[in-house]
C-alpha cells in the first residue's frame, strides 16, 4: 500500500546485487599498425630485375613492378614480332626478346622486344635502343602503354610499337618533341610500316593468329 507523501517516481524496486550480471571485459585495444613506406630499390640489386616465379619484375623510379605471368598468345606475338624485325635488320642492329633496358640507377624496364645497336657485349642503355615493343596483356595494359611508354619517351627511344593480341591491332608511335605520336595503326589482316632503321611492314593477324 502506497504511503502518504510518496509518488510513482519514488517507488523503485531494488535489484539484489547477486542478480546483477557481471560486466564483461571488452577487447584489449591494440595500437595502430604503422604504414610501411615503399622501399626504393637500386637497379643493381638482384631482386630488382629478371623474373620471380614466372612474373616479370621491373623497376621505375625505385618502385618494383611485378607483372603477370605471360600467356601463350603473348608469347606467340612477341616471338613472331622478334622474327619479323630480325629479318629486316642489318648490322649493327640486333633483336632481343625480352630486353633489359636500364634508364637510370633506379629505373630498369623490360620491353618484350627491342631492336638494339650492338656496339658493346651487353647493351642495356637507352642510347642503344632504336625500337621497343610491348605486347599487351589484360592485367598489364596500363603499365605497358602509359607508364612504360613514358619511360621509353623520356629515354629517347625513337620508335615504340604496341601489339594488342585481344583486339588484333598494332600501333606504331614515333618520338616527337619528347612525346610519342601514333603514325600508323593496323587491325587484323591490315599492315603497318615501321619508320626508321627497320622499315618492315607488320600485320597483327600474322603475329597473333595460330
Amino acid at each position: 500500500m502506497r504511503q502518504a507523501g510518496t509518488s510513482d517516481a519514488d517507488s523503485t524496486t531494488e535489484v539484489p546485487v547477486a542478480a546483477r550480471p557481471e560486466p564483461r571485459a571488452g577487447p584489449t585495444p591494440r595500437p595502430p599498425v604503422p604504414l610501411r613506406p615503399v622501399r626504393r630499390v637500386p637497379a643493381d640489386e638482384p631482386a630488382a630485375r629478371g623474373r620471380a616465379g614466372g612474373h616479370r619484375v621491373e623497376l621505375v623510379d625505385g618502385v618494383l613492378l611485378v607483372g603477370p605471368t605471360v600467356a601463350a598468345p603473348h608469347q606467340r606475338a612477341a616471338r613472331r614480332l622478334a622474327r619479323a624485325l630480325e629479318a629486316a635488320c642489318a648490322p649493327p642492329l640486333e633483336v632481343f626478346s625480352p630486353f633489359t633496358l636500364r634508364v637510370a640507377d633506379d629505373t630498369e624496364v623490360v620491353p618484350d622486344v627491342a631492336v638494339v645497336a650492338v656496339d658493346e657485349p651487353l647493351p642495356r642503355y637507352p642510347r642503344d635502343a632504336r625500337v621497343v615493343a610491348e605486347v599487351l596483356s589484360p592485367r598489364s595494359r596500363r603499365t605497358d602503354v602509359a607508364l612504360k611508354g613514358r619511360v621509353y619517351a623520356d629515354a629517347g627511344v625513337p620508335v615504340f610499337v604496341v601489339v594488342d593480341p585481344d583486339a588484333v591491332t598494332l600501333a606504331v608511335h614515333v618520338l616527337r618533341a619528347g612525346s610519342y605520336v601514333e603514325v600508323a595503326r593496323a587491325a587484323r589482316a591490315d599492315a603497318a610500316r615501321l619508320p626508321g632503321p627497320v622499315p618492315v611492314r607488320l600485320s597483327p593477324a600474322d603475329l597473333v593468329r595460330p
